[in-house]
């Protein structure tokens, strides 16, 4: 073996050696994923939702989202851009109000009922996170700068073979991408995703063409939580005999430590 292909050969075993698992990356991103969801009970936080249809005017919505003994609930503050006129946010209260007390006068069943039906939710969303591992063929693709942050940058294609066990999990087997992991905290910074198939739900009613696109990044909220900043989703999309083009651009703010009954501890908003 001449020097040159021995040097060559070096090096690739000494690359092999020191590059990371790549499905040890994903799967350590998944489970700080999961992680954050159960923090996220413990705040209040802003989600402003934007709707363009081509053809149509764009509608925003934000609303204030928090937990009221025990499950979540949320809160219309914002329409379009401009704050409710004083009729609406009264009639916002007042929905709160009914909620609250409807909550309160609940049997010891009865709410157990309700706080088990969302820790079910829960549970199945975490087992869906799960199954991305299983769902696709991860290869590392290298390294990349996203917001100061130092990242993995991993392809995720389809897996052959795949067979879901959660009840969204069928969606995995129509989708590709790439996600953009953190190397320090392991929580991941960003995800692009596309369909390669018909995606379709409610017996066929409605239904997303190949080629939509949903676009996510993450943010650092502080020392016990991530979550999402922003998700852009782009679809040419089927609902009944209707075809659209629509752009949904969600966003995520003002995120505040919380405390009980939709009172907040007296803080500044998180950055």
């Amino acid at each position: 073996m001449n020097c040159t292909i021995l040097c060559l050969t070096l090096t690739a075993s000494l690359y092999a050696a020191a590059a990371p698992d790549t499905k040890e990356i994903v799967k350590r991103a998944i489970g700080r994923e999961v992680e954050n969801h159960r923090n996220l009970a413990n705040y209040t936080w802003q989600t402003r939702s934007v709707t363009a249809v081509k053809g149509s005017s764009a509608k925003s919505k934000t609303y204030e989202n928090f937990n009221i003994d025990g499950t979540s609930y949320r809160k219309l503050v914002e329409k379009d851009g401009k704050p409710l006129s004083a009729a609406e946010a009264r009639e916002e209260q007042e929905k709160m109000d009914r909620e609250i007390a409807k909550r309160r006068a609940e049997s010891p069943s009865q709410r157990n009922k309700r706080i088990n039906d969302e820790r079910k939710e829960r549970e199945e969303g975490e087992r869906f996170r799960k199954e991305v591992l299983e769902a696709f063929n991860f290869t590392l693709e290298g390294e990349e700068s996203i917001g100061g942050f130092t990242t993995w940058r991993i392809r995720a294609d389809q897996r052959a073979g795949f067979k879901p066990a959660s009840r969204e999990g069928k969606f995995l087997s129509k989708v590709q991408g790439k996600i953009w992991v953190d190397q320090k905290s392991g929580e991941w910074l960003k995800f692009e995703m596309e369909t390669t198939d018909k995606l379709t739900w409610g017996a066929f009613i409605a239904s997303i063409a190949p080629g939509s696109r949903i676009v996510a990044q993450q943010m650092r909220v502080n020392d016990e939580l991530w979550h999402p900043q922003w998700i852009k989703v782009t679809a040419n999309a089927r609902a009944l005999w209707k075809r659209w083009d629509a752009t949904i651009d969600v966003a995520y703010q003002n995120f505040r430590k919380f405390q009980a009954e939709s009172k907040l501890i007296a803080e500044a908003p998180l950055p």
